[in-house]
């Protein structure tokens, strides 16, 4: 029996609820990615082989969105409800509070489009597709999966993708005109 520890790298961590402390890591070894999900008191571990990885898809989600929608909305209101306090002379305990509340809602605001949009990634295997959260940003999720294409070409040989890209950038329809496998 192999005793031998197999070393991972870390890839990345997000959080995915902070309300419950759900958290994802993103590790890789020589011929796998391990996925370790935690929700409150419960650990989830999924292994993708890099071999048997037949596509791996980056897509922006609408949560980034609608979280800058919804604090759009908040901001309005508050920001209103401060106009409005403002010109009325008995109000002045709901100007300061609609004021804090709006200038609250501009940071996270801002903060959010600063952050730019959220992403997923969809991996598709021979058996199953599943999605996952990389990062929880597109930009950061682009970033991992380009330190994980290298990886996921070299398990499974440079000539088989040399061959896709080939038959890709050709434009010639794969199984009928080329006599290749792939």
């Amino acid at each position: 029996m192999n005793n031998e520890k197999k070393k991972y790298i870390k890839l990345c961590s997000s959080t995915l609820s902070p309300l419950i402390g759900g958290s994802q890591r993103i590790l890789i070894n020589d011929d796998h990615i391990l996925v370790a999900k935690r929700m409150g008191m419960r650990e989830e571990y999924r292994r993708f082989f890099l071999k048997d990885i037949c596509r791996i898809t980056a897509y922006k989600t609408w949560w980034g969105l609608f979280s800058i929608i919804i604090n759009s909305l908040i901001l309005a209101f508050f920001t209103l409800g401060a106009v409005l306090a403002h010109l009325s002379d008995k109000t002045y305990p709901v100007f300061v509070v609609s004021t804090f509340i709006g200038i609250i809602s501009l940071c996270f605001l801002l903060v959010d489009i600063l952050r730019g949009p959220t992403g997923k990634v969809l991996i598709t295997t021979l058996n199953s597709e599943d999605s996952l959260v990389f990062a929880t940003r597109f930009h950061k999720t682009v970033k991992v999966l380009r330190k994980i294409r290298p990886m996921v070409e070299a398990a499974q040989g440079g000539d088989r993708n040399e061959t896709i890209e080939r038959l890709l950038n050709s434009g010639e329809k794969i199984g009928e005109e080329t006599s290749e496998a792939i």
